[in-house]
């Protein structure tokens, strides 16, 4: 996520980076890990800077 959030590439098959802008991230909730990946993920995110916010 971070790569893709700080240079806008994201890794491929064989750990390739390639370009891709996102403008959202979705963590799907049909799986009991879902909260704690989507907390992982915002804590790393505000940690290197990145600013989270709501997607409306």
């Amino acid at each position: 996520m971070l790569s893709l959030a700080r240079i806008s590439r994201a890794a491929a098959f064989g750990r390739r980076l390639i370009p891709l802008k996102a403008y959202s991230i979705c963590v799907h909730s049909d799986n009991s890990g879902a909260f704690a990946m989507a907390r992982h993920i915002r804590q790393e995110l505000e940690a290197a800077g990145i600013g989270v916010r709501a997607f409306l």
